[in-house]
């Protein structure tokens, strides 16, 4: 609960702002690899080049992936520094955990948005997409907390397997499945890019 500093991030910022806020930055990076390359007229430019389809979106999703992982880094020393200024006795691998667990929710929505870039050719649309099942995903779980008819179905939302992992430590099935998951959505993006046509 509100506790204890874990209890206070955990509901306040790690449950809400954090996961919602970061995840905007994959997608965002995502829609413009294809979609918005094409609207700028950079793709025809970029695939000159003697560059296989797949490491244009594998070599974007990564960079993604990576840099991601640095923002979260930030966060999570700006947290325990903070702790440690304030004299709140919260352990740096409790941080890494609840930063950390931040990293494969994001990136799903990263690669959905990767695959909504190859499949539309708008920018907009590849954002959109993903932007929408964000909301919903999370509408869906912090209805199914409240509304026990709603319990089974919000299975079907990612963020039903995100944790509390500054509490409960990290979950690895679930970061795995995650994890899993988005890669899933990266295969379909490059098999779907390999076969469309790009408009110059």
């Amino acid at each position: 609960g509100f506790g204890t500093v874990e209890g206070f991030l955990s509901t306040e910022m790690l449950s809400f702002i954090a996961p919602l806020a970061l995840a905007f930055y994959p997608i965002l990076n995502s829609a413009s690899a294809i979609a918005g390359a094409e609207e700028d007229r950079r793709l025809d430019v970029l695939m000159s080049n003697p560059l296989p389809r797949w490491q244009l979106v594998v070599g974007n999703i990564l960079a993604t992936a990576l840099s991601l992982l640095g923002i979260l880094a930030v966060i999570g020393l700006l947290i325990w520094v903070a702790a440690v200024v304030t004299g709140v006795d919260l352990p740096a691998a409790t941080v890494v955990s609840a930063v950390l667990n931040i990293w494969p929710l994001a990136m799903l929505f990263g690669g959905l948005a990767m695959l909504c870039s190859a499949v539309f050719r708008r920018r907009v649309t590849a954002i959109a997409v993903p932007a929408v099942v964000l909301v919903i995903g999370y509408a869906l779980n912090a209805a199914g907390d409240s509304v026990s008819a709603l319990a089974g179905v919000r299975r079907l939302s990612p963020f039903d397997y995100y944790g509390p992992a500054i509490i409960e430590g990290l979950d690895w099935a679930s970061f795995g499945l995650l994890t899993l998951i988005a890669a899933v959505l990266v295969v379909l993006a490059v098999l779907a890019f390999q076969r469309r046509d790009i408009y110059t």
